[in-house]
């Protein structure tokens, strides 16, 4: 068996569970967050029904403030908590679990604590399993309504009050109110997936879908400095609100959240509807908005205040005394205790839980869901009629043209945020290139920066290229020159050796005199000889020096030409990295101004779609008011006439 239905009873105002008729299940709006039990409006609901069936009406309520709607994450960041929520649903319906775990159970206000399980979906399977249990003995045929709500904790609360996790998953260029309006989307299939399983586990039940509300709204930059006061004690994910232009944001963002949330629910309804013929599934909108909203001047959301309710339990409770933000709602002092038993590790996240009423219906939104849900419920038939045909055709025609106004709210916002994705896209895109065409010319210019030193490296080895010449020059030189002289000791030394014994012969000998003309002879031709070998010595080493020189010349004009063209090429080269640079400039301020222009024609066009979007659809919806209230004095006409005449016909018999 599960645990008893009984264990129960903490979590609402209503006669003990033992056979319930009613089912409540979700966030912490359907929990009642800072409420009293008698003060939610599924107690309004519950006792309206009671009073129409003439009979006893128990409520099983498994809600719990921060549940998910399914344990499927939204967005991708949002991890999943399958494990933890199946294994808690499994402790409910196992008997052999001593007792509910703490941070569930329905007494003692411990639900006023966030917490993501058990989501929406498990809880109705829970409540099934329970209602069947043997030890129990109910039958979930039985169950006469449903209440349900789902999908805000699932994109993450603060993601509508800070683009921090806009930022994260898109880059600073992704818009915020297009990706929470993206995340806003993914709603309706959460909702589904929580129908189906609802309509087929409980073929009985009347089903109520609860939609949510902007928690911001223009009206509430009239109270800044409070918001100024929860940014400082929330620190960073209140960082957003500290600016009076970013907490229009935070408006915008509300907007949007209650607009495509809403949508989205609306949506899954009609195709719960669909799938299961003959059932009653119906959406349930919310009338806080605009003034009503947190800080506004009619708000029906709980608010802080600086009043002492209770003697301060440590460090944290005099800072937010200090600070004037302690919590105004009717149980801050049950869920203080709670906090303070849970034993939080952070003083962030303790404040967190303490301040978890703010932006939450107070009594008045309450009363408003309840005559919300109560208006679907006659509407649909379950629920007797509570005011005149005319009064309630009225009603009806009222529901429709809101609905007619957030569909086309829908519309127009879609178109915004589409525009808004798209010219980020470009703008995006432009400023891309624009930043690379920045760094291209950066490159060029320190490029172009760095020629002159190159040019005059160019001739860092040119003094010792000529000075090598120069040493060669100088060796080939002296070689000629050792190559003259090696002539001139040894080829060119020639002289006469022969006749050399004329003296021998006597003074008047002939022959003497005939031996002395002949060494005369000899010398004279050695003489010539030795002369032109010495000629052609000296022109060789002419010729020998004049190549070193010219082999010199050669290689020092070599040296000098090489430098010159290597600085030539380099000058060349800063030419062209100045044109470069010049270009690439020209190229980015080109199209910075064109993504400057972009950015302006699409705020211009997004604003042009908002005005339009809003004039139109607050036309359409006074028109269709108009025509409702044409309609309705046609209905009190009819009807006064008909009663007259029903009294004249009276009279004359």
């Amino acid at each position: 068996m599960a645990i008893p239905l009984t264990a129960f009873n903490g979590a609402t105002a209503a006669p003990p569970v033992a056979m319930p008729l009613m089912i409540s299940a979700g966030d912490s709006l359907m929990w009642g967050q800072g409420l009293l039990p008698g003060n939610r409006f599924r107690e309004r609901v519950r006792a309206r029904l009671q009073a129409d069936l003439q009979a006893v009406v128990s409520e099983l309520s498994l809600a719990r403030s921060g549940a998910r709607c399914t344990p499927t994450p939204i967005p991708a960041s949002n991890t999943s908590v399958d494990p933890v929520d199946q294994a808690l649903r499994g402790e409910l319906l196992d008997a052999t679990a001593p007792f509910i775990r703490p941070f569930y159970s329905p007494d003692g206000f411990v639900r006023e604590l966030p917490g993501a399980i058990p989501t929406t979906l498990r809880q109705l399977e829970a409540a099934h399993g329970m209602l069947q249990a043997p030890g129990n003995g109910s039958d979930p045929a039985a169950v006469r309504l449903i209440l349900l709500d789902g999908g805000i904790n699932d994109t993450r609360i603060f993601s509508i009050l800070s683009p921090a996790t806009a930022i994260a998953e898109g880059g600073p260029l992704a818009s915020w109110e297009a990706w929470l309006f993206a995340a806003a989307l993914q709603v309706r299939a959460k909702m589904l997936e929580t129908l189906r399983f609802a309509l087929g586990a409980f073929p009985g039940a009347a089903i109520v879908v609860n939609g949510y509300f902007p928690i911001f709204s223009w009206y509430s930059r009239a109270a800044l400095l409070r918001v100024q006061a929860t940014a400082a004690m929330f620190a960073t994910p209140g960082g957003p609100w500290i600016a009076p232009a970013s907490l229009a944001a935070v408006a915008r963002a509300s907007r949007i959240w209650q607009v495509a949330s809403n949508h989205r629910l609306r949506q899954a309804v009609a195709m719960a509807e669909a799938e299961f013929p003959g059932r009653v599934v119906r959406f349930a909108r919310s009338g806080i908005e605009g003034p009503r909203c947190l800080f506004g001047p009619s708000t029906m959301l709980w608010d802080f205040d600086g009043r002492i309710d209770a003697l301060p339990v440590d460090l944290l409770d005099v800072a937010m005394l200090l600070a004037g933000v302690t919590p105004q709602d009717e149980v801050a002092a049950q869920r203080r205790a709670a906090v303070t038993a849970a034993g939080y590790a952070s003083l962030a996240a303790e404040f967190e839980a303490i301040m978890a009423s703010v932006g939450h219906p107070n009594v008045a939104g309450a009363r408003d869901y309840a005559d919300a849900i109560v208006d679907e419920l006659e509407f649909a038939g379950v629920l007797a009629a509570s005011r005149g045909p005319c009064e309630q055709a009225a009603a009806r025609r009222r529901r429709r043209c809101t609905a007619w106004r957030d569909g086309w709210d829908f519309g127009a916002m879609r178109l915004r945020t589409g525009m808004e994705s798209a010219c980020q896209g470009a703008a995006g895109g432009l400023f891309g290139v624009a930043g690379q065409a920045l760094g291209a010319a950066g490159a060029a210019w320190d490029r172009m920066a760095g020629r002159p030193a190159a040019a005059a490296a160019c001739f860092d080895g040119t003094a010792a290229e000529l000075a090598a010449c120069a040493a060669t020059e100088a060796t080939a030189i002296a070689g000629c020159n050792a190559d003259l002289a090696a002539a001139l000791a040894g080829p060119c030394n020639i002289t006469c050796t022969q006749f050399t014994g004329c003296n021998a012969f006597g003074a008047f000998d002939p022959r003497r005199y005939a031996c002395r003309t002949a060494r005369a002879g000899c010398v004279a031709l050695a003489a010539t000889r030795r002369l032109a070998c010495r000629a052609g010595a000296e022109a060789q080493r002419a010729a020998c020096v004049a190549a070193a020189v010219a082999v010199g010349v050669a290689c020092r004009a070599a040296a000098v030409v090489a430098a010159t063209g290597c600085a030539v090429v380099e000058v060349v080269a800063g030419v062209v990295d100045l044109v470069v640079a010049a270009s690439a400039l020209a190229v980015a301020a080109g199209t910075a101004v064109l993504g400057v222009a972009v950015v302006v024609a699409c705020r211009l066009a997004q604003a042009v779609v908002a005005v339009a979007g809003n004039l139109v659809g607050w036309a359409g919806q006074r028109l269709c008011g108009l025509l409702g209230q044409v309609a309705q004095v046609g209905c009190l006409a009819g009807s006064l006439a008909a009663t007259m005449f029903g009294a004249v016909r009276s009279a004359r018999r």
